[in-house]
């Protein structure tokens, strides 16, 4: 999952999303015959036989510049706030004002933002992670049972409510009508660079995942069988790790025409593949995206792909159908690579029948993995390839992702549709997966939420504002002195919002009065 929130956000009208149904059956774009390939894939032969695949042992050679940078980071002290702000940096802060200012003065609105409003604005985004409230005006409430003091001292809530409805990411007057994402395109375009950037500069893992990742939103896309089913869809490239290197907002189409023939699934892989350097980078994908033209392309960009393939997808090999291997012991498969060497498939029976597809890995060594057995009521040890192995291992980093997110994502809402999108959460995610990697984590191990804290207990230091009760409460100026003092402003808050009730600020400062008379 990208961002945003972990609940649905109102049903409101979504106008630049298509209605679009997309779940893990989705097959509306198979991988077309290439008219200009001169390869004939209805004559690929192939033999019963494990295989030696060329690109196993391709060395992993990074370029010297990224190799010591990575290394000399690894070696760093740095904090939680300097990786986060390695992607909401001060172009990233700059293009979020500048956008907001023009909105505003789009809408003939007479208000101005700075920096610090936005790092503002973050910083309360990030409390409310961890500290909910089923509606967003309850953190400036007086009740003592939802009143957030950190929240109403950042920002004042009429602030807070200009900035959440000027908030802006784009230029409406130069959105793409042909893109249903315009409204955020310059700020996806700009954290994916950063996202590959800071990758490669202090990550550079080898083994990556492609999966799909879903954000909730009342839109229609849907997957079925996800654990959340309704919402926008994202391509995710990650790294075994969870690390978000890149992503591309689902909408309908093939990302990019000229993949066409490897079907959408075929075309979404080397669409994220593309941006990073050419290198020998080990991919895992499952079925929707797999199919043996994608495993061709791989190679001869001198790429290692692995994952789950369906059956329709393995054109005319003649490995035993599913059918057959469910009815073998649990633990057999049969494999067949092609003569060329250049890809095999394998069919394991485990619980069910899986297809395997791969340039790099072969059935051997063949392990052991325990399987519980209802004949037997014990655990059993069954064979497993070692591709099934490897691909157990690595394809997980998207979900790693979206578990992370999950648990302490953003719950103050917004009426725009596009708001569960902008991605702080994921941006919060990869800064302490980098943190864990440093000398810093190691010394000072913070889980995720600690690492959340630490980020929005520096902003709340920072960009604190001053409290001025004169602007705020139509009070005595005997009261005014002394709420003023620094005893009473540890404890009283009720300055923190503009009081027109005389009713309800009698009631708030009687308590107050014995202790002027006390003075």
């Amino acid at each position: 999952m990208l961002g945003g929130t972990g609940k649905i956000f109102g049903y409101q009208t979504v106008k630049y999303i298509s209605c679009l149904i997309a779940d893990d059956s989705l097959d509306s774009n198979p991988p077309q015959p290439d008219p200009t390939c001169k390869v004939d894939h209805s004559k690929r032969k192939w033999k019963s036989a494990d295989f030696k695949p060329d690109l196993r042992d391709v060395a992993f050679e990074p370029d010297a510049d990224y190799t010591e940078k990575v290394q000399e980071f690894k070696e760093s002290s740095t904090t939680p706030v300097e990786l986060f702000e390695t992607f909401f940096d001060k172009e990233l802060i700059g293009l979020m004002k500048d956008e907001s200012v023009r909105y505003a003065g789009q809408k003939n609105a007479t208000v101005t933002f700075d920096e610090n409003d936005m790092y503002r604005l973050i910083t309360i985004l990030l409390i409310s992670g961890y500290c909910q409230l089923p509606r967003r005006r309850m953190y400036w409430e007086l009740a003592n049972d939802v009143h957030n003091e950190i929240v109403a001292s950042i920002k004042r809530r009429n602030r807070f409510e200009e900035l959440m409805r000027y908030f802006h990411l784009a230029n409406n007057d130069e959105l793409d009508s042909s893109d249903k994402f315009a409204k955020l395109r310059p700020f996806f375009d700009m954290l994916n660079d950063k996202f590959l950037k800071a990758f490669l500069e202090k990550d550079l893992s080898r083994d990556l995942s492609i999966d799909e990742s879903m954000c909730p939103y009342p839109a229609k896309q849907f997957i079925r069988g996800k654990p959340i089913r309704v919402g926008f869809k994202l391509w995710s490239l990650n790294s075994s790790s969870g690390y978000q290197i890149q992503f591309i907002p689902y909408q309908g189409k093939m990302p990019r025409a000229e993949y066409k023939q490897f079907g959408m699934g075929g075309s979404v892989v080397l669409a994220l593949l593309k941006p990073l350097p050419q290198l020998p980078w080990n991919v895992f994908f499952d079925n929707l995206f797999s199919s043996l033209k994608l495993i061709d392309e791989l190679s001869h960009q001198r790429i290692l792909g692995t994952g789950t393939i369906r059956e329709n997808r393995i054109e005319n090999c003649p490995i035993k159908s599913s059918a057959e291997i469910k009815k073998k012991p649990r633990g057999f498969f049969d494999q067949r690579c092609e003569k060329d060497g250049h890809a095999i498939v394998v069919r394991w029976n485990d619980n069910n029948a899986v297809s395997l597809v791969s340039n790099v890995y072969g059935v051997r060594p063949i392990g052991k993995v325990s399987r519980w057995s209802k004949t037997q009521s014990k655990y059993i040890q069954v064979k497993r390839p070692d591709i099934v192995d490897h691909y157990n291992n690595h394809m997980g980093g998207v979900d790693k992702m979206d578990q992370n997110i999950s648990a302490y994502c953003v719950q103050i809402r917004s009426k725009k549709w596009w708001w569960p999108l902008w991605a702080i959460d994921t941006a919060i995610q990869n800064s302490w997966i980098l943190y864990r990697n440093t000398q810093s984590g190691k010394d000072t191990p913070l889980d995720l939420l600690s690492f959340r804290r630490w980020i929005a207990n520096f902003y709340t230091r920072k960009y604190l504002t001053p409290v001025e009760p004169a602007e705020h409460c139509v009070l005595c100026p005997a009261i005014s002195m002394y709420l003023t003092s620094s005893a009473m402003m540890a404890s009283v808050t009720i300055l923190s919002l503009p009081l027109a009730d005389p009713a309800v600020l009698s009631v708030m400062v009687a308590p107050h009065v014995s202790v002027l008379n006390a003075m």
